[in-house]
């Protein structure tokens, strides 16, 4: 090919990307992210409407609209438009008719429609506002909300709309000042005072949340959501009591709410208050009965309680027995297993069944002789030599591709290693001398407990099996959060899941573990006596930790 035609090429496919550029730039700038006014806020009073108009018609319409007379509203703003095509009043009552109907586009053009003709209905501009907000687009809606406080500054809707919208953009301070401007123009608007009272609690001023939230339940119609919202505040300042009394308060005027019935038997569970916890739970079910799926996951939850309920009620552990069961609560919390018995739960073939699947999904054991194979495996090496890998690529001043490097071969998933190398740079020096103890003997725990409950080891023999590992976890560790702390080490490092999916769950977990008050982690002194002074207790076996 000459020099010549190479040239006419390129020519004809520049000749060709320039027109289809200049061509379909309109639509490229469509599909960009546009650069968002810098405050949507800061607008113009508008120009008035370009003719009267008599309202009489519309407030036809606007009454069979009320009385849920939708078809009747709609033939009547229809016919004021026959009347008279430029009707702002007929396209704004078609708006909000169909916005009714979930119509939001058709409802988007009405509005426009009704701002055209009239730029000064304020309501109009309230109620796009609205819609932008259920949209999703909080800049527009600001834009709306101020419009028409400009119109109508007389308006506390307008303020607590925008107060809202402020709220949904995580801008505290100006939730604050637009509450705070609705309610001094009409101290009744309850969700006034709810907005200002999340903007405070985002804040971390409990004190001044509570006080608005308490000015909102003495208002007569909202009383129900501000019940809620206080209650939900007072569980954040750890008063489970009187936000489970808040939500009694709000039962006793709306019996079979099913968002309250949940929350409330939540907090009875945190409390272990299982028996009214399973009470609510019943009552949902009831509630979902039509509801298939719903029903089906309100019943798996109503099972989880009345195991919990079991567990407590038929308790068999002393506190050094249990202690175990408490450094390795991850695992039962997360698998809703109580720590009063050895059981954890009601006995029979379905919780043995339960055992018998885990040991063979999770540690390919099926049967004694695998169990104790597994045990051995977990007190004496574990993923030890493993982590030691990595550690001495750690300690060797190796770079971040060469340690990533040992960390492949030790993992089943490769996608996240980068990321979780300055974390876990950080946790291999803090854990020399313990290495990755959490992590395995939790595990130990976990099996030890499953195979007494698979029917693989007597109960003697669990017990003398989980003390032994206890022994180790509160000779090394220092408190709960540590040993939790490992436990989740070891698992960003060795877990079949990908880390991102399971701190997901367990991480939320083990902060309630941490900092709630009636967490197991609270009920037993992590220094508790394991063995009485009058019994020599026999060295915990040596464990290996060298590569191979």
């Amino acid at each position: 090919m000459t020099k010549l035609k190479v040239a006419a090429i390129v020519s004809t496919v520049a000749l060709a990307l320039s027109l289809g550029i200049a061509l379909y730039w309109p639509q490229l700038q469509k599909g960009l992210p546009q650069k968002e006014q810098a405050d949507p806020t800061l607008v113009e009073m508008p120009p008035p409407a370009r003719e009267r108009e008599d309202h009489q018609l519309f407030y036809v319409g606007y009454n069979l609209f009320v009385r849920g007379k939708l078809d009747d509203a709609e033939a009547v703003f229809r016919r004021s438009l026959g009347i008279n095509p430029k009707s702002a009043d007929a396209h704004y009552g078609l708006a909000f008719s169909a916005n009714h109907r979930g119509d939001k586009l058709k409802a988007l053009d009405e509005y426009n429609r009704a701002i055209d003709l009239n730029p000064r209905l304020a309501d109009a501009y309230n109620d796009r506002g609205n819609l932008y907000m259920s949209m999703h687009n909080t800049s527009a809606a600001l834009r709306d909300y101020s419009i028409a406080m400009l119109i109508c500054p007389w308006n506390a809707a307008n303020y607590e709309d925008r107060a809202e919208t402020y709220l949904e953009r995580k801008e505290y301070l100006k939730v604050i000042a637009d509450a705070t401007r609705a309610i001094d123009r009409d101290p009744k608007l309850t969700r006034a005072f709810q907005y200002r009272a999340a903007a405070w609690q985002a804040l971390g001023k409990s004190a001044q949340a509570l006080a608005d939230l308490d000015i909102a339940c003495k208002n007569e119609k909202e009383t129900n959501f501000a019940l809620s919202a206080r209650a939900k505040l007072k569980t954040s300042m750890k008063d489970i009591k009187g936000a489970i009394n808040d939500y009694g308060l709000a039962l006793a005027r709306k019996k079979d709410d099913p968002a309250i019935l949940r929350d409330r038997a939540g907090l009875y569970a945190q409390i272990e208050d299982y028996d009214r916890a399973v009470v609510d739970c019943k009552q949902l079910v009831k509630i979902y009965s039509d509801s298939p799926e719903v029903k089906e996951f309100t019943e798996g939850w109503l099972s989880r309680l009345e195991n919990l309920r079991y567990d407590k009620a038929h308790r068999d552990l002393t506190d050094a027995e249990r202690y175990p069961l408490l450094l390795s609560a991850l695992y039962w919390q997360r698998m809703s297993k109580g720590t009063y018995s050895l059981l954890g739960g009601s006995p029979g073939k379905e919780a043995r069944d339960e055992a018998i699947d885990s040991l063979k999904e999770n540690y390919s054991v099926y049967n004694r002789n695998d169990l104790l194979n597994m045990l051995e495996h977990l007190m004496l090496t574990g993923d030890s030599k493993g982590w030691q890998l990595v550690g001495n690529a750690i300690d060797s001043g190796a770079s971040h591709f060469q340690i990533a490097a040992a960390l492949s071969s030790i993992r089943k998933r490769n996608d996240e290693n980068l990321d979780l190398l300055p974390v876990l740079q950080e946790k291999y020096l803090r854990y020399k001398g313990k290495e990755l103890l959490g992590w395995d003997l939790c595990r130990y725990i976990l099996v030890a407990r499953n195979g007494y409950i698979a029917g693989f080891l007597t109960r003697e023999e669990a017990l003398a099996r989980l003390k032994a590992a206890s022994q180790v976890l509160q000779d090394k560790f220092t408190s709960y959060e540590e040993v939790g702390e490992n436990m989740l080490t070891g698992k960003s490092v060795f877990s079949q899941e990908s880390w991102s999916d399971a701190g997901k769950e367990m991480l939320p977990i083990y902060d309630w573990l941490k900092k709630n008050n009636n967490s197991p982690w609270k009920q037993i002194p992590f220094k508790i006596a394991l063995v009485t002074p009058d019994k020599q207790e026999q060295p915990a076996p040596k464990r290996s930790t060298e590569a191979d």
